[in-house]
């Protein structure tokens, strides 16, 4: 197997929402989110998994990638999953 796991700084704006991903977030809880971040910064990394055209697809960490681009933030911690075993949608679920 050819997987990889690799922690580095993405720019969020490469990173696209997958079509599958059922949370939801009440605006109360995203605006805490949103000073959570501006205050403490990133906690976990989000992750993602490459895509094709240089572009990533993220499998989890979406709201926090929303506020990052809401954020304007350049580059945020990710961990990006590589190997064929990440693009079956089942495993990202």
């Amino acid at each position: 197997m050819n997987e990889k796991v690799i922690q580095k700084q993405l720019d969020p704006e490469l990173m696209d929402c997958n079509s599958w991903n059922p949370n939801m977030m009440e605006q109360d809880s995203y605006n805490r989110l949103v000073k959570e971040i501006e205050t403490v910064g990133f906690i976990d990394a989000v992750q993602v998994i490459p895509k094709e055209d240089g572009r990533y697809t993220i499998i989890g960490g979406e709201h926090r990638v929303a506020v990052a681009k809401e954020l304007k933030l350049p580059t945020i911690p990710a961990i990006v999953l590589e190997g064929p075993q990440w693009q079956d949608e089942d495993i990202q679920k």
